[in-house]
Parts: C-alpha cells; structure tokens; sequence
C-alpha cells in the first residue's frame, strides 16, 4: 500500500476548550476519511497551565482527529521576537522529518508567521490560513484609557502587521474564511494558490428531524401554538447578547405568543439580565454540549444572529450560523457579516424583523428546502473539494 501524503498541522493555541474540536479536529478526521491525505498535529501552547491542561486532553485530541497529536510549550506570542523563537523551534523539531510532510498546514496569522522561513530554508510550502482580521480584532475592542494603554497599542499593531507580512510572505497558498477577508488581503497574496473556505459544520451533528422537535419542545414545556426563537452562543459583546434580548422584547409586543430559549454555558449572567430586562415569564435558559444543540435547534422556530457593523464582524464566518441552517432555521440578522448574509439570501433562510413578528410555530418538513440548499455551503462535504484543491496544489509544489 502506498502512504498517503502527510500534511503537518501547526496551530499556537494549544488544546482550549473552544472551537479546536469541531474546527481543527473533526476537520482532520473528515480529511483523512474522505482525500488522499494523511495528518500530524503540532499545537504549540504560549503558556504554562494552558500547556499542561493540552497535555491531559492529548489523547481525546488524538481519538477525535484519528491522526497523531503533539503539544509543545511556546513562547508567548506578546513577547518581543517570539515569531523568530517559535518558528526556530519549529525549524529544529522539523529538521530530521521535513521529509516526511508534504507541506504544513498553519492555522492562524501568527502560526504562519512562525513557519514563514521555511519554505525557503527547509523547501516545505506552507498555507496560510487566515482565520480572520486580526487587526481590527484588537482595535474593534481595545480601549486605550492612558499613555500605557496608547504605547501598547502602537506596539501590538505594529507586531500584528509585522505577522500578517511574514505570513504572507512566506505562504505558498492561503485560505481565507470569507471573500470580504481575501479583499483585504489581495494584494499581499495577488498570485499565489488560494481558496475562500467559511466554517462549517457536521451534517451528521445539525440536520432537521421531527421527533426531536416535538421531543424537545415537550421536554421545554413550549406549547404548540407558540414561536420559539433560539440565541445559541456566549454573552461575549461582539455575539449581541444584550441586543437580541431587546429585538425579542420588541418581536413579543407585537405577537405574545412568543417565547425566548438562550442557549449558553453562561447560564447565571443570563438568568440575572433575563430577569431585570424582561417583564414576564417568556424565557428560558439552557446549556448543551455540541451532541445536545441540535435538538434545541430542532425545537426552536427561528434563529437569532446580531452582530455589530464592524470591520471583524464584516469578514468573519460564524459557525453558529452553519449550525442553524443545516437543522433548517430561518434566521434574524443583519448583514454585518457579509458572507452568512449573503447565504441566507440564497437558501431562503433570512428572516426580516417584520416577517419574525408575523411568524408561527414551523414544522420540520418546511425547513428541508433550507437544509438542502445549505449542505454544500456549509458543510464538510460541501467544502471538501476547495480543501483538497490547495492541497494538491501544494502537494504538487513539493514534487
């Protein structure tokens, strides 16, 4: 049997309990089960009880991804010169196997900066991918409150434009997470291989299903003859949490038959403005691992989105929306992000203030037409192709 090609993973964000799982992970498993491609995961961790708390989720990464996973202690990225740092460890860790992989994937600006020299010192191609816009990320919410704040300021600019250079300097392909976002960089990365790639997620986790609707909305104690709308996500500012509370308030003066299901691991905070914001008793707080939100999702009758008119919500790609449109939601949104935006446009899915007043209880069967046409935007197997596309394109570079 001949070896599949080997594409080793870098990320620097160790192994959180956040978006690794279903964004780095499972995405590995899918490549490997479904191309030509075989994975090594290096994940780097910039500080010590991020370090040794990646180190006890090793094994559950390396069964969720089914290919082998290394944890490593980094210097932190704030630190002056650690993208030279960083990238000389990964330069000696990587110098007796270069041979071995095909290219390196690198997830995250800095991470390609880290592996920026490589391509020339080593001959491996490295993808850039781009994740977001990490410059307005930190102005959209850094507050400069006095002259150590403004000093700060003009050093992490000046750092994260330094990152952003030496990535796209040293990439060979790149792949950015919306079409605003390789707008932005085009002109750094004018001819390279490229491919625009949203986050997704799993058809098998996210699908319309009547059983657990009628199940769930039973289990919630929601009557049959009253819209449920869902907010699915933490109460970080940028996801609106406050402001959807509000549309809702609005949504139910205007239909009373309404009812608000908050869906966070925030539970408390949410219970404590729920009950100082809202007069009556319309509203219910829950939590759920990833396995459990579909049924939530089932339950409810319309989605809920906001995000503020700035420049990182403007070429983001959220992965609650994928979620809400493969189990065949309708969602209320703005077109602050551009790409999900303009999705919903296209598959039926987005849902106008004026329509989610007037709006009643959906059955499953009126969703399908939005969870088909979403599959092949927002999905793993939809986006497949685009993945092994750069892939080849740098396997090829490597030949």
């Amino acid at each position: 049997m001949v070896d599949k090609p080997k594409i080793l993973y870098i990320l620097f964000e160790g192994l959180p309990p956040t978006v690794i799982d279903s964004q780095v992970l499972l995405h590995i498993r899918h490549m490997q089960e479904n191309s030509d491609y075989q994975f090594e995961v290096w994940s780097f961790a910039p500080n010590k009880p991020l370090y040794e708390y990646s180190l006890t989720k090793k094994s559950h990464a390396e069964k969720l991804s089914g290919a082998p996973v290394h944890i490593f202690p980094a210097k932190r990225p704030a630190l002056p010169g650690s993208t030279y740092i960083n990238g000389y460890k990964i330069k000696r860790l990587l110098k007796k196997r270069a041979n071995e992989f095909s290219f390196i994937h690198a997830r995250s600006d800095y991470s390609a900066a880290c592996c920026s020299g490589l391509s020339k010192k080593l001959k491996i191609p490295v993808i850039w991918d781009c994740r977001g816009d990490a410059l307005a990320e930190f102005v959209d919410h850094f507050c400069i409150k006095n002259l150590y704040d403004k000093l700060f300021s003009f050093l992490k600019i000046r750092a994260v434009k330094r990152n952003i250079n030496l990535a796209a300097a040293g990439a060979a392909g790149v792949i950015f997470v919306s079409n605003p976002l390789e707008a932005l960089y085009h002109d750094l990365t004018p001819s390279i291989p490229k491919e625009i790639i949203p986050c997704v997620a799993a058809e098998r986790l996210f699908f319309p299903d009547e059983h657990l609707r009628v199940k769930c909305r039973h289990d919630l104690k929601i009557p049959e003859d009253e819209t449920l709308f869902i907010y699915s996500g933490s109460l970080a500012p940028y996801q609106c949490f406050e402001e959807t509370v509000t549309l809702f308030s609005q949504i139910n003066k205007k239909n009373p038959k309404t009812h608000l299901l908050i869906l966070t691991p925030d539970q408390e905070k949410a219970r404590k403005f729920l009950k100082k914001t809202l007069d009556n008793n319309n509203w219910q707080v829950e939590s759920a691992n990833v396995n459990a939100v579909n049924s939530y999702l089932n339950a409810a009758d319309a989605g809920i989105m906001l995000r503020k008119p700035v420049q990182t919500n403007l070429v983001a790609s959220p992965t609650k929306f994928a979620e809400y449109v493969l189990t065949g939601l309708r969602v209320i949104m703005n077109d602050n992000v551009a790409d999900s935006s303009k999705i919903a446009h296209e598959i039926g899915a987005y849902l106008s203030f004026e329509e989610a007043c007037k709006l009643r209880p959906q059955p499953t069967t009126s969703r399908v037409s939005i969870y088909k046409a979403a599959l092949p935007k927002v999905t793993r197997s939809g986006v497949r192709h685009k993945y092994v596309n750069i892939y080849n394109a740098m396997r090829n570079l490597r030949k």
